[in-house]
C-alpha cells in the first residue's frame, strides 16, 4: 500500500460508505443490487471499492484504498457473522476502518495484519483441547504478537512452526467450505517465511467460522480492536 495516497480520495470513499450505512444500503451475502427505490446497495467492501463490486472480487479494490490482505478479509467480515450483531458490526466498521484508510501507513498496516493473524489463532485456539495444536497456537500467537511489536522474526523461527500448524490445518479444515476463501486470503496477508502461518491461521479461521457464527463475531471484533489501537 502507498504511503503517497490520496487521503481525500480515501475519505471520499468511506464518506460514500457511511451515507450507505445511514440510509440502510448495506447488504451482505452479495456484492451489489438495488432497493424497491431503485437505488444502489452493496456489501461493506463495494460500498467503498466499486470497483471491487464490479469484479465480484476483493481483488478489484485498489491497493490505495486497503490492503490487499484486509480487502480479502472484508468480504467474509460482512458475510460470515451472526445476523443480530451485523448491524453494529457495520458502524463500527464504517468508523474505525474509515478512521485507519486516512491515516496508517504501510508499517502500520503491517503491525496490524500480524494482530489479526493472532486474533485469528487465539479464536482457533479456543476450539480446540489437544495439547499439541495448543502449543502450536500459543507458539504462533507469540509470533504473531511479537511481529505486531515491532521485531523481525527470523525466517527460520517462522519455518519451524508454520511448517507443523500447516500440517495441522490441511486435517482440521478439512471439508469446511470457507477453506478456499481462506486459503487465498493466507496467500496474500504474508510474505516469504510467514506465509504457510499466515494460511494456517486462515484455515484456523475457517474452521471456527464452520462450527458457529459466533466465532465470527468474536473474530471481527478482535479484528477492529486490533485496527483501533493502530489509530490512537
Amino acid at each position: 500500500m502507498s504511503t503517497t495516497i490520496d487521503r481525500q480520495q480515501v475519505a471520499e470513499r468511506f464518506a460514500r460508505l457511511n451515507q450507505m450505512v445511514a440510509e440502510g444500503r448495506i447488504i451482505r451475502g452479495a456484492w451489489q443490487g438495488t432497493d424497491d427505490a431503485g437505488r444502489e446497495r452493496a456489501c461493506l467492501l463495494a460500498a467503498i471499492s466499486p470497483e471491487a463490486g464490479s469484479a465480484k472480487s476483493a481483488s478489484g479494490c485498489p491497493m490505495w484504498l486497503l490492503p490487499k490482505w484486509f480487502a480479502e478479509l472484508v468480504p467474509p467480515i460482512d458475510d460470515r457473522g451472526s445476523v443480530e450483531a451485523w448491524p453494529g458490526m457495520v458502524q463500527r466498521f464504517a468508523e474505525v476502518v474509515g478512521r485507519a484508510a486516512t491515516v496508517l501507513d504501510t508499517a502500520a498496516w503491517e503491525r496490524v495484519k500480524f494482530r489479526c493473524l493472532a486474533a485469528i489463532v487465539r479464536e482457533a485456539k479456543s476450539h480446540t483441547t489437544d495439547v499439541s495444536v495448543v502449543t502450536v497456537c500459543e507458539t504462533v500467537i507469540d509470533l504473531c504478537d511479537r511481529s505486531a511489536a515491532g521485531e523481525v522474526i527470523p525466517k527460520e523461527a517462522w519455518a519451524a512452526w508454520a511448517s507443523r500448524a500447516a500440517a495441522w490445518a490441511s486435517r482440521a479444515a478439512d471439508g469446511a467450505a470457507e477453506a478456499s476463501w481462506a486459503a487465498k486470503w493466507a496467500a496474500d496477508a504474508a510474505d516469504g517465511a510467514s506465509r504457510a502461518a499466515a494460511k494456517w491461521a486462515a484455515d484456523a479461521a475457517a474452521l471456527a467460522a464452520a462450527a458457529e457464527a459466533e466465532a465470527w463475531d468474536r473474530m471481527t471484533s478482535a479484528i477492529l480492536d486490533a485496527i483501533e489501537a493502530e489509530t490512537k
